[in-house]
């Protein structure tokens, strides 16, 4: 098993000017102390975090640094390039796995963004003052939004909740968030929380924030929209059993009837109605009740394809490939309900959809762990445990996802059981 490295920066409170940088590898610590390779590396940091550039620094961005400033510009590389080598063991084997040193750069720091421990408000604060340009036009809300949302797609759930609670944080500061988008903010926390399960955040605390934020907003339609979106959430969020089962009918319903009023060539409606009818559809199938879920869920794929015709939603996210996967997946939870075989049709479909990437990875894992549920109730067990080996292979960068690491769990239980 590989040992865990971590990057800590922190800032004391009474001096933004003082950052603590400790590269951590299981219990060794080392604290960066050179003044010049602090700045450096938080650079790096702020980079790699945003992805401004995609990561990568250039000498002239080093010159632009307090520290750099009485090196001549040709020199930089070459004193990070000497200067690195005469670090310690435990920061050497950081930059020789982590970074790519040269004498004439561009550097990148190549570690994972949820191994990075730090605040990237005081991060753009501190770069603010040693800078001699500032961060704040690569670092405005609009830009951390969109940098959360890109890692929240790419499945780096850390990552996006950091910056989404930055940006919360940031606009809150500032005062410059409308209350619909802080409302969507504390949704998206709400949500991670949902694919992960990690218990980083209390998902019912982020949706109340959204819901009492609701009524700040004062177009009818867009309030509607975000309002029935944290109902939906909730709804997903409450354990499915007997006790909850009507709470969680009764949210839905609730999330129906206020978008039963959004204007239908809003892409954003159709998206939050499928989801609330496929869930239903869900619900009503796992309790038995298969009139309603072929109900339910052929109302999901009629406000489906109204979205794919009215448009891209805006508030909410939707998977690509939405329409294929559920189809799928539909098919492949009646197998397991009837206690029959997935067929190789089937499973052919399946493979197809990982392959070509058409249908969201979070989909097919979803609906592999149906087909690994299949294989297993039908004895075979062989099978299903070099199916999970396969499906977890393929879907690797999901590894932050709660269904991910179930899926491992299963496989280990497999494997005992052969």
């Amino acid at each position: 098993m590989s040992i865990p490295t971590n990057i800590h920066l922190s800032f004391f409170e009474d001096n933004s000017l003082k950052p603590q940088l400790v590269i951590s590898r299981g219990d060794s610590n080392y604290e960066v102390r050179k003044g010049r390779w602090v700045q450096f590396l938080t650079l790096l940091v702020y980079r790699r975090l945003t992805n401004t550039n995609d990561g990568w620094v250039t000498p002239e961005d080093i010159s632009h640094l307090s520290a750099f400033r009485q090196i001549r510009f040709n020199a930089i590389g070459k004193y990070i390039s000497d200067s690195s080598a005469e670090f310690p063991h435990v920061m050497l084997r950081f930059i020789r796995r982590y970074m790519d040193i040269t004498s004439t750069g561009p550097y990148i720091l190549l570690i994972d963004r949820s191994s990075i421990i730090t605040d990237i408000l005081r991060i753009k604060e501190y770069l603010d003052l040693i800078s001699t340009y500032p961060t704040s036009y690569q670092n405005d809300s609009k830009v951390l939004w969109d940098i959360s949302h890109k890692a929240y797609s790419e499945f780096d759930l850390l990552c996006s909740q950091k910056l989404t609670e930055a940006y919360i944080k940031s606009g809150r500061r500032s005062k410059s968030l409308s209350a619909s988008k802080l409302a969507s903010a504390y949704i998206r926390l709400a949500d991670i929380e949902y694919r992960s399960r990690n218990s980083r955040i209390n998902p019912f605390y982020a949706i109340e924030k959204a819901k009492s934020l609701c009524s700040e907003i004062k177009q009818t339609q867009l309030r509607n929209l975000i309002l029935a979106h944290a109902l939906g959430l909730q709804a997903m969020s409450i354990k499915s059993n007997k006790r909850n089962i009507k709470k969680i009918i009764e949210l839905n319903r609730n999330a129906l009837d206020l978008l039963s009023s959004a204007s239908y060539s809003d892409p954003d409606k159709h998206c939050l109605m499928a989801g609330r009818h496929y869930h239903q559809s869900y619900i009503a199938l796992s309790y038995g009740n298969r009139d309603k879920s072929r109900n339910e869920f052929r109302k999901a794929i009629e406000e489906y394809r109204a979205m794919q015709d009215t448009g891209h939603p805006d508030i909410v996210y939707c998977e690509p490939g939405i329409i294929e996967g559920i189809q799928l997946q539909s098919i492949i939870i009646k197998r397991v309900r009837n206690n029959e075989p997935v067929g190789n049709e089937e499973l052919t479909w399946y493979y197809e959809m990982v392959e070509n990437g058409r249908v969201s990875p979070f989909l097919t894992l979803t609906i592999g762990e149906w087909i690994a549920r299949s294989l297993s109730n039908t004895k075979q067990l062989d099978g299903a445990v070099e199916f999970l080996g396969e499906s977890l292979i393929s879907h690797a960068h999901l590894h932050e996802t709660d269904i991910f690491h179930r899926l491992v769990s299963e496989q280990r239980k497999l494997k005992a059981q052969l």
